[in-house]
Formats: C-alpha cells, sequence, structure tokens
C-alpha cells in the first residue's frame, strides 16, 4: 500500500494496520475503527409510508416533495 492508495472498509470494524518504513526502518501500527458514514439528510426518507401519502390525497403528496 502506498500514500496514495485508499483502504475500503465494507462494514463496521477495528483494525490493526502494520507499517514500516522503507528507509527508516520504523515500525508502528495504528488502531483504526471504521464506523458508518453518516447518512445524508439532504434527501427524503420514507419507512414504507408511500400508501399513506397517497391515501392523503394531493395536498399530502406534493407536500411530501419539500
Amino acid at each position: 500500500m502506498t500514500a496514495q492508495e485508499q483502504l475500503i472498509a465494507a462494514d463496521e470494524a477495528t483494525v490493526t494496520l502494520s507499517v514500516t518504513g522503507n528507509v527508516s526502518a520504523r515500525s508502528v501500527s495504528p488502531v483504526i475503527k471504521v464506523t458508518a458514514a453518516p447518512e445524508d439528510s439532504d434527501f427524503l426518507t420514507t419507512k414504507n409510508n408511500l400508501s399513506e401519502i397517497a391515501d392523503g390525497g394531493g395536498e399530502a403528496q406534493v407536500e411530501s416533495r419539500w
């Protein structure tokens, strides 16, 4: 792994990454905790309530878009 590469995690975990310098031969083993990214709140999220919006009529459908 070079300085330009990325470590990508598929799930939350704790990982110990061992790194040794090419020139200095110094080693370090940091513990890295990977957590889930925060959800983006700029988008409308619904939890199976689309039928409730439809049942509410045209006004509810217009309100759900804002």
